[in-house]
């Protein structure tokens, strides 16, 4: 009985001290990133987590491109990042892929406001390197301050990381004949936001209201002509309350 004891008791100082080696083995990095730099970054496990440090002096969004891949071979392979706020919290639930399937291939978009922000990466061998694009939001926060956007020109905002998953932007057109309208809407997004037709006159019903873009354009046209009046452009993350997502959105119609 006493063997078994000790042999018991040998187990478990065993089992605790390989969990003790592998909490060690996942160690944690800093990396300060400069724009339009690509970073190779070699860890010993892929449970080895990463944050690269960057900084943006106004709104806009940044693109990140990257990918992991092996010592043996050239091929490409997807990569996680997270992005997080100056106090390393996260400002998305799960990390974001970019593979191959991505719309464009190995890389996404968040769009982020004045600060100092990191992305965190778990993973052994991979390279990465972020661009960022300033925007001047022109939206209105209401419907009732919604912004005015005429024919052929661009309505263009961000709805960035941190924010309320809820917040939405208003813009408003004028048609002054009844004519079937064609709109065009770009996203660079890490997932979808909605562009979505609201008719000043409550009564009007329009079918398929709503346009969807990730990281794409997309060009819609109205199956049926609208009747001549205001309508009023709401753009909002795809699920509402939805915090994770973030992004910059642009739209124009004739």
């Amino acid at each position: 009985m006493k063997k078994r004891k000790k042999l018991y008791f040998a187990v478990l100082m065993a089992l605790f001290t390989m969990a003790l080696g592998m909490n060690a083995m996942a160690a944690t990095k800093v990396v300060t990133m400069k724009p339009n730099k690509l970073y190779t970054v070699n860890r010993t496990s892929y449970d080895d987590l990463t944050y690269h440090k960057f900084k943006v002096s106004k709104p806009g969004y940044i693109t990140v491109y990257g990918y992991s891949y092996s010592m043996y071979s050239n091929n490409k392979y997807s990569l996680r990042v997270q992005l997080y706020n100056s106090r390393k919290k996260p400002l998305e639930q799960y990390a974001t892929s970019m593979s191959e399937y991505s719309k464009p291939a190995y890389k996404t978009f968040y769009a982020v406001k004045q600060g100092t922000y990191y992305l965190g990466v778990k993973d052994k061998n991979y390279k990465l390197k972020y661009s960022f694009t300033p925007v001047k939001d022109r939206s209105g926060a209401s419907q009732a301050k919604a912004v005015n956007v005429n024919r052929n020109k661009k309505g263009i905002g961000l709805l960035v990381a941190g924010e309320k998953g809820t917040k939405t932007d208003w813009f408003k057109i004028r048609l002054t004949r009844k004519q079937k309208v064609t709109f065009t809407f770009t996203a660079r997004a890490n997932d979808h936001l909605r562009l979505q037709i609201v008719p000043a006159d409550p009564k009007l019903f329009i079918w398929g209201s709503s346009i969807y873009a990730k990281s794409t354009t997309e060009k819609v046209t109205t199956k049926d002509a609208f009747p001549a009046g205001t309508y009023y452009i709401k753009i909002s993350r795809m699920l509402t309350g939805d915090k994770d997502t973030s992004g910059y959105y642009s739209f124009s119609w004739r």
